[in-house]
């Protein structure tokens, strides 16, 4: 309880100031009641007659005496009042009192007709404060007063405004937010009704914040319908609401707990939101619409329910639908929405949605139904707890504004509620927890369409890796969008260097686009035309349907027409090249000329009574129109029919040409010309008019009767291909015929929905470049087989076509040279037949190519040297001498069909092997192939064989078919023997075979050595030079090894001198008992025996030096060497007699042993190129032939049991042979009779 002092002041027993003292300031209120101080009663004259203040200072059912007809009540107030107060007055008796200031003759306030009970009037008619006032009696039988005094009257409320987001635009991007001068004040509750058109949107509309807001046990509806609520004896009001008061319901059994309505046909929606807050403790529904739980629906129940956890549905085709949802929390206030459409029910607490489920195939079933508050119909199942802020509206609402609601945001209306064309307000009532306030209402404010949005453009051209002036332009808008979902129309503002093209663009795509009775220039010159008052926009004209103006062809004045006063502004001037263009449609043809568009004395576009599309430009002497222009074909021949009409004024001088007339994008086949003076000039001073003539004194004459559209001023010709594009409304494409080098072209885009104009934005800037030519690159000529690229090959060129525009290959050109000299008979071939080369040709294939605007330079591929082919031949013979394969046969490999298609001479290279194993290890045959990079190891290791600055000699060697000529400078060849198998030990018996031929002088150098560190060699073959270490002769061969005992110890043998500039071959063999060196036919042998240690790694074996830096009197071998093998076996004296006299193709019978198993495979080369190396049959060494014996030698007679003379006689024997042939070749019989 608030502590308080009162006083009266005049000691009338009524207190006159009351104090509160409150413990903290709060935003507690406190009702003022001013009392009246003094009641008389007064004649028609205002005599007093009588003091009634006694009777009219209280009410108490005690009433004055009667104030008959005429006559005045003066009463006085305690504290004066002004227009913001009321009087109130409790009257019995029929007629009406009307209030006056003390002896005023001018009505402040009338009551009406008073009723017995309350009545009160408010005093906004009173301009100053006043505490004395006359109350004038209209009645018949006179009134009689029980109370007098001007009563708490509630919140008061003098300013309420409806705006938008955004004013300037009030379209559908924006929120309607309602504002009142008592915003912040906390202590009123504003109720708030909104209406669209006019109507309340909330069907029913309760705040609950005082009570009896309606009446005796009543609550009222601040909407439209006012279906004020009946209040059941167990729902009292309480103060205590989530704003302001609300209704407890104080039993969860009884069905008098509850608030209700009469049924109403208002009620009866399909789409529909409703919406309370809810205070639960125990109980079940919250609202219901004639829904009865546990009734089947039908006839007699349907309707709606919402209870604690459930939203029901009862369809009037007995389907019952059931949506739950999270129950409510007891004893806390909780937001609950329904919003319920065709498709889908949505029930959402605290602003979130909680379930959905379907609607469709529903229906209402009861045509006036009731709402229910706190219960359902009929049967209670009420609630207990708090209900407050009740309302149910005549849509299915937003997410958006359930969110607005929930946070008490009802001053809002989110735009996903509004439509363009909408008109809205809202009326506003201030409540608190004593009564209200009077309604007041806003501003009407109409919806607008919302302009459309768009991202910036995009500007490309047909090939934007070139941008040259072979290509289109094309703009493209990006994102655009209408949230009304308008048509959008892109108009376009095509700018050149940064400036427009059109002088004039006039879309006419909507209406008043530049303010009242104007239309926009959406060029830079921004020149807006007047749209005379007799021209009427139509939304759906036009040659797109997106909006044109329209002409009656009856009023000739500039009422009729569509005109700017001065061209002036527009920059023409001089003579001035130009592009009219616009679409036309008549409603009817002229019977006599009609004026599309004239500049005065300039120039005029219209059509004749012929039909005729007439160009007409005033001559400079003396302004008449001598130079006229008619398109005689095609002609404007059909009503209601759209054409395009596009005049050039390109060469204003010539009496013949000049003027170009395009009809649907198509020049005029048929021109009619006029021309009586010469030359033109454009004053610029003169206005522009549309739709009639615009000539001064005749302003309006000769109206066109039809529709034009998108007109517009070019400052430059169009050229053909442009005009077409813009019949085909491909105003987004500038052609590549308007384009020149050096250009920077952009394109400005504003949508229009045929409302509004969205934001002008601009393009990327494209600058016009010089066109590319196109290229032929990687351009190579190769032969059939790339690894041979001999005679047996053809030739083929090869390129790769680029172009940076990325066009295509269109055509190309390809020629061929020999030898530096062209092959003019295969120009334009791209393959040449391996019959037109030859051994040795150097060709070389070019070509250029066209890419259909540009040739490219010529190209010529790299030099292709044809080669020698490669000998072929079939798989050769391996044989022993004797055909008896045994230890005392040789054997022979004999190559079978060798060819060469050049006739070179073929050499064949033999890798024997025994057991399927190369019997060498390295095979350095120095043949054709080899080159002074590299030559081929032919062993089975293909040991990788460097070779470092000697000199491949195709005719030298041993045999004049391939060897390596060293000169003793540098250089040498290494063959790597780690790389592949890793070290590698000489441990084991081997033999060492070489041709070898020394130049003259040559002493001092080792043409064969063994690598075995870094730095230290394993053995050397060579020349020493005289008076040395080992004391050699001059020329002597010498072989030296080093041996890796313990303590390391050097071995050599001493041969024959060497002659100069003669081949020799020489034969190094080894074992763990000595080195011998044959030489030539080996009928000398030299040898060094003794103890060895052969188990010295070997890293590579090197041709033409020293391998090691030990012992400086090696040097680098100044001659030549051929054919280099290593064995790791010890040949017979016989095999290296065979390969010095005969060669590589013979093993002979020394070598062989019984069981082993023999081939010899064999690679032609013909100087330059191997063959494909082919191996021959297997020969397996079988022993020494044993004679074959014939056991079971037996003589039968024909028959065996007689033996007669009646028989003949047969011998029989079996044939045997233990040798591996085991074939009976022949035999011999005797016969012996008698011995």
């Amino acid at each position: 309880m608030t502590q308080f002092e009162a006083h009266d002041l005049n000691n009338n027993s009524l207190m006159d100031s009351i104090f509160w003292v409150v413990p903290h300031l709060s935003n507690q209120t406190y009702q003022l009641i001013i009392e009246i101080s003094k009641a008389e009663h007064l004649d028609s004259n205002r005599t007093f007659i009588s003091d009634i203040y006694e009777s009219v200072k209280v009410l108490d059912g005690n009433y004055s005496e009667v104030i008959n007809d005429g006559e005045f009540v003066r009463v006085t107030f305690e504290i004066p009042l002004d227009s913001s107060r009321d009087i109130t007055i409790y009257p019995r008796g029929n007629g009406s009192v009307e209030v006056y200031e003390k002896d005023g003759e001018e009505l402040i306030a009338s009551f009406g007709e008073v009723v017995e009970g309350e009545n009160k009037v408010y005093l906004t008619n009173l301009n100053t404060t006043q505490n004395i006032f006359d109350l004038k009696i209209n009645s018949l039988e006179g009134l009689e007063f029980d109370y007098i005094v001007d009563p708490y009257g509630g919140p008061a409320l003098t300013s309420v405004i409806l705006n938008s987001t955004n004013p300037t635009t009030n379209d559908t991007f924006q929120n309607l937010t309602l504002w009142t001068d008592q915003d912040g004040n906390a202590s009123l509750h504003i109720v708030r009704d909104w209406k669209k058109e006019g109507t309340s949107i909330a069907l029913v509309n309760y705040a609950f914040d005082f009570n009896n807001s309606a009446g005796t046990d009543k609550a009222k509806d601040y909407s439209d319908n006012s279906l004020n609520l009946t209040k059941g004896t167990l729902t009292s009001w309480s103060s205590t609401g989530f704003m302001g008061g609300s209704y407890y319901f104080g039993s969860n059994t009884n069905t008098n707990v509850r608030l209700y309505t009469a049924g109403s046909s208002v009620l009866k929606v399909y789409n529909f939101t409703i919406e309370a807050m809810v205070y639960p403790s125990l109980g079940s529904f919250i609202l219901a619409s004639d829904y009865k739980y546990g009734t089947a629906c039908g006839s007699d129940f349907g309707g709606w329910g919402l209870n604690r956890g459930e939203f029901r549905y009862c369809s009037s085709n007995n389907t019952n639908i059931r949506i739950n949802y999270v129950d409510l929390t007891l004893n806390k206030w909780t937001h609950v929405v329904v919003t319920f459409n065709d498709t889908d029910v949505y029930v959402y607490k605290n602003g979130v949605v909680d379930n959905i489920t379907s609607s469709e195939g529903l229906s209402y079933l009861n045509d006036a139904p009731a709402l229910y508050i706190g219960s359902q119909a009929g049967f209670g199942n009420p609630l207990l707890g708090y209900i407050d802020e009740v309302r149910m509206y005549n849509f299915s609402m937003s997410p958006e504004q359930v969110s607005a609601l929930k946070n008490n945001r009802t001053y809002i209306i989110v735009s996903q509620e509004i439509s363009k064309g909408e008109t809205w307000s809202a009326c506003v009532t201030p409540t608190d927890l004593d009564g209200e306030g009077a309604e007041v209402c806003s501003n009407e404010l109409l919806v607008r369409s919302a302009v459309p949005i768009h991202t910036a453009p995009i500007l490309n051209s047909t090939n934007i890796l070139t941008n040259d002036t072979y290509q289109n332009l094309t703009v493209y808008n990006q994102s655009t969008f209408d949230i009304d979902g308008d048509s959008i129309t892109n108009i376009l503002n095509w700018k050149k260097n940064g400036v427009s093209l059109a002088r004039l663009i006039l879309p006419f795509d909507s209406d008043d686009s530049a303010g009242a009775g104007a239309t926009k220039d959406y060029s830079d010159n921004s020149k807006n035309f007047t749209v005379g008052s007799a021209v009427v926009w139509n939304a759906t004209g036009g040659h797109d349907g997106a909006g044109a103006y329209e002409f009656n062809g009856v009023d000739t004045n500039e009422n009729s027409m569509i005109y700017y006063t001065t061209q002036s502004s527009f920059g023409f001037s001089g003579t001035q090249n130009m592009t009219f263009s616009m679409w036309i449609n008549a409603k009817s043809l002229p019977s006599t000329s009609k004026g599309l568009v004239e500049s005065d004395t300039n120039w005029l576009v219209y059509l004749n009574n012929s039909n005729t599309l007439i160009v007409a430009l005033a001559d400079s002497v003396d302004n008449a129109y001598h130079n006229v222009v008619g398109c005689n074909t095609p002609l404007i021949s059909s009503t209601n029919t759209w054409y395009n009409v596009v005049a050039n004024v390109w060469d204003p001088t010539s009496a013949t040409t000049g003027i170009t007339i395009y009809v649907n994008g198509v020049e005029c086949s048929s021109y009619h010309r006029v021309r009586t003076h010469s030359g033109w000039t454009n004053t610029g001073t003169a206005g522009i008019g549309i739709g009639g003539r615009y000539l001064t004194g005749f302003i309006g004459d000769a109206p066109f009767n039809g529709t034009i559209d998108n007109f517009k001023i070019w400052n430059y010709s169009l050229s053909k291909e442009q005009v077409s594009a813009l019949y085909n409304n491909r105003t987004d494409l500038i052609v590549s015929q308007e384009t020149s080098v050096g250009q920077n072209w952009t394109a400005c885009i504003t949508p229009n929905d045929g409302y509004n104009d969205g934001e002008e934005l601009c393009s990327n800037n494209v600058e016009i470049l010089a066109n590319f030519i196109p290229n032929a690159t990687n351009v190579i000529l190769n032969s059939t087989d790339v690894t041979l690229n001999d005679t047996f090959q053809n030739l083929t060129g090869y390129w790769t076509f680029s172009d940076i525009g990325s066009y295509l290959e269109v055509l190309n050109e390809t020629r061929w040279y020999n030898n530096s000299v062209e092959e003019v008979s295969l120009k334009n071939f791209t393959i040449v037949d391996s019959g037109n080369t030859t051994y040795g040709d150097i060709w070389i294939f070019g070509v250029r190519v066209f890419d259909g605007i540009d040739w490219s330079d010529w190209v010529n591929s790299s030099e292709l040297i044809i080669g020698s082919s490669h000998p072929a031949h079939t798989t050769p013979i391996l044989n022993s001498s004797d055909g008896t394969n045994n230890t005392n046969s040789n054997l022979t490999v004999y190559n079978q069909s060798t060819s060469d298609a050049e006739g070179d001479f073929v050499k064949n290279i033999i890798n024997w092997k025994k057991e399927g194993n190369s019997i060498t290890k390295i095979f350095l045959p120095f043949e054709g192939g080899s080159n002074n990079a590299s030559t081929k190891d032919y062993s089975d290791n293909s040991y990788p064989t460097a070779v470092y600055d000697v000199h491949w000699n195709s005719t030298g060697g041993y045999d004049s078919h391939g060897g390596y000529d060293f000169d003793g400078i540098g250089d040498y060849i290494l063959t790597d023997l780690v790389t592949i198998n890793g070290d590698n030990y000489f441990n084991e018996s081997f033999t060492l075979v070489a041709w070898f031929k020394r130049n003259t002088g040559e002493e001092v150098g080792a043409f064969l050595s063994g690598q075995r560190s870094s730095n230290y060699y394993n053995f050397n073959l060579g020349f020493m030079g005289p008076d040395k270490w080992f004391i050699n002769e001059p020329g002597q061969l010498v072989f030296v090894h080093y041996d890796e005992f313990a303590t390391p110890v050097i071995r050599s043998i001493k041969g024959p001198v060497i002659p100069e500039n003669e081949f020799h071959l020489v034969a190094i063999i080894g074992n763990e008992t000595g080195y011998t060196m044959y030489v030539d036919d080996n009928t000398t042998s030299y040898s060094n025996t003794g103890e060895y240690n052969l188990t010295s790694s070997l890293w590579n074996l090197v041709t033409g030096k020293s391998a090691g830096a030990g012992f400086n009197s090696w040097g680098f071998f100044n001659g030549s060497v051929d054919e280099v093998i290593y064995y790791p076996e010890i040949l017979s004296q016989e095999q290296i007699a065979e390969i010095y006299n005969n060669g590589y193709d013979t093993i002979v019978s020394q070598e062989t042993s019984v069981g082993q198993n023999w081939t010899a495979c064999v690679t032609p080369n013909d100087g330059y190129n191997d063959g494909e190396e082919l191996c021959s049959n297997n020969v397996e060494i079988l022993s020494a032939n044993v004679a074959p014996t014939a056991t079971n030698v037996i003589l039968n007679s024909t028959d065996v049991n007689l033996n007669d003379t009646f028989q003949n006689l047969t011998g029989y024997w079996i044939f045997s042979d233990d040798d591996v042939e085991d074939v009976e070749v022949l035999n011999e019989t005797r016969w012996y009779n008698n011995s």
